[in-house]
């Protein structure tokens, strides 16, 4: 300007100065700082991140997706992503014992349960599993139910082993005593229980 247009008068105003001022305080300004990993915040975002791939049956490397990350970046800038190790071995191990002291504490009211079992094979790792659900009433007369255990079945579905795996359930639940009914997926482990006294 000054070169080419030296007719013009050129005076510096009070909004040019501005930005300036601005930028100075802005590159003072300290830059975000990451939270630490085990703060009480950080925490509660540990746990909402299990409890999401626990009920919405997300594979742990879903922190590692950049979706997911750039989501994160936006809505917690300064928190710290867990690793897959750490859910797998920290977060969600955690989520699930505290469920089942809950769980637990309902059940350990109940007079009389029924327990229904079911035997599948996964598709996702070919590997046998076994669930067993309590059904019981509560004081209002509603029926409730909970997944008690789900337990890996290697091995045949032999009416002994399923048998077997019942027992130790029965046993981990302090269910003896109170299971009235059973309804068996392996008509044979039914039979077995029959004649036998496991619950």
């Amino acid at each position: 300007m000054l070169r080419d247009h030296r007719s013009i008068k050129l005076t510096v105003s009070a909004a040019a100065k501005k930005p300036k001022k601005l930028q100075a305080q802005s590159s003072a300004a300290p830059e975000c700082r990451v939270s630490d990993f085990n703060n009480l915040r950080s925490m509660k975002i540990h746990r909402l991140i299990a409890q999401m791939i626990a009920v919405d049956n997300q594979p742990f490397s879903i922190v590692n997706s950049e979706g997911f990350r750039a989501l994160m970046r936006v809505v917690e800038p300064r928190y710290k992503l867990p690793s897959e190790s750490y859910l797998r071995q920290v977060a969600v191990p955690e989520l699930f014992r505290a469920l089942k002291t809950k769980v637990a504490a309902v059940v350990d009211d109940v007079q009389h349960i029924s327990l229904t079992t079911d035997t599948w094979t996964s598709s996702i790792c070919s590997e046998s599993l076994m669930s067993l659900t309590g059904h019981w009433l509560d004081d209002d007369f509603t029926r409730r139910s909970a997944i008690l255990q789900t337990s890996h079945m290697p091995g045949p579905h032999t009416a002994a082993d399923i048998q077997t795996k019942f027992k130790d359930v029965v046993k981990d639940w302090n269910l003896s005593g109170k299971v009235c009914v059973c309804a068996f997926s392996n008509p044979l482990c039914a039979v077995l229980f029959a004649y036998s006294n496991i619950a």
